[in-house]
């Protein structure tokens, strides 16, 4: 059965957006989806509120991995050559397996990390006990 053939150009794009491009279409996408407002407004409203926290969270992870570094005073010096990351894990895992909500999970680990970071950080500071090296592995 063949069905009746489309009655605007929104119902196409909404009906076949998989089968037919938007390139394809006779029209520009602003015809077919309505006036410039929605394109502005995704990109306000949806877009760029992405953008601004992908940036600060990265700022942040390479401020983070920067100051490990230098407190360290090795540029060798990362998360998961350090245990951090392991660290993190091992509680997640144990928050898991011992039935807890999910909602502590983020906590749990960043708690993990911090700990390790603690002990990596004590070890570090020893200085003359370990070596730099040694302080590494």
């Amino acid at each position: 059965m063949v069905s009746p053939p489309p009655e605007t150009e929104r119902e196409l794009a909404l009906g076949r957006g998989s089968r037919q491009s938007v390139a394809q279409s006779p029209s520009s996408p602003a015809l077919v989806w309505g006036k410039a407002g929605r394109a502005i407004s995704t990109v306000w409203d949806l877009r760029l509120p992405r953008v601004v926290a992908a940036l600060v969270v990265g700022s942040a992870l390479g401020m983070a991995g920067a100051l490990l570094q230098g407190m360290l005073r090795n540029s060798l010096a990362g998360p998961t050559v350090l245990g951090v990351s392991s660290g993190a894990g091992l509680v997640a895992l144990s928050l898991i397996s011992l039935g807890a909500s999910s909602a502590w999970l983020p906590f749990g680990a960043w708690l993990g990390a911090l700990i390790t970071t603690g002990l990596v950080y004590a070890l570090a500071k020893q200085g003359t006990a370990l070596s730099p090296f040694l302080t590494i592995v």
